[in-house]
């Protein structure tokens, strides 16, 4: 994974030194802005591909939550439960749309991670890579943490001031 690279596509789709709280009419007319809106906005029409990812997830999980988009994100992001020794893990799902990434999360009490630790974990993350691979051929898997918790500055959104890999990539929602 090109960490340099993921942050350069990123420019693509965030206006640099601009935000919501700076000035609203400069930001949604950016140029940044409106390329990732459209792509949001096609995506948010293809019922057809988030019912089937989600169906899908259906598979290994009895019931599916969907909060794609929800917060100005520009993914697809889906959470289940699983009961295991360790308790109720919850497990949620980041594809993005505009760009070919994704991320599984794992929430235990109060920890959450991107890698499996156990024979759960492990499984779901089969399931799930199976699924983004079918339904999104090429998509790479970003689980480094520390990566994904950087401060991008500069990088304007709505819904952050000082936004994170995590949050420009998929979701600001802790599900």
């Amino acid at each position: 994974m090109e960490k340099d690279k993921i942050i350069d596509q990123l420019k693509e789709y965030f206006p640099s030194n601009i935000s919501m709280v700076d000035g609203l009419d400069s930001y949604v007319k950016s140029e940044e802005y409106l390329k990732r809106r459209s792509k949001v906005e096609l995506a948010l029409s293809d019922f057809e591909l988030r019912d089937s990812c989600k169906n899908s997830l259906g598979e290994i999980a009895e019931r599916v939550s969907e909060y794609s988009f929800a917060g100005g994100s520009s993914c697809y992001h889906f959470t289940f439960a699983q009961i295991t020794d360790e308790g109720r893990v919850l497990y949620s799902v980041f594809i993005n749309v505009l760009l070919p990434y994704y991320a599984i999360r794992c929430m235990k009490k109060l920890e959450k991670s991107f890698h499996p630790t156990s024979e759960m974990d492990f499984y779901v993350f089969k399931e799930v890579n199976f699924m983004v691979q079918k339904f999104f051929p090429g998509y790479q898997l970003i689980d480094d943490e520390s990566f994904l918790n950087k401060v991008m500055y500069n990088f304007g959104t709505e819904y952050a001031e000082n936004p994170t890999i995590l949050d420009l990539l998929f979701s600001t929602i802790e599900t």
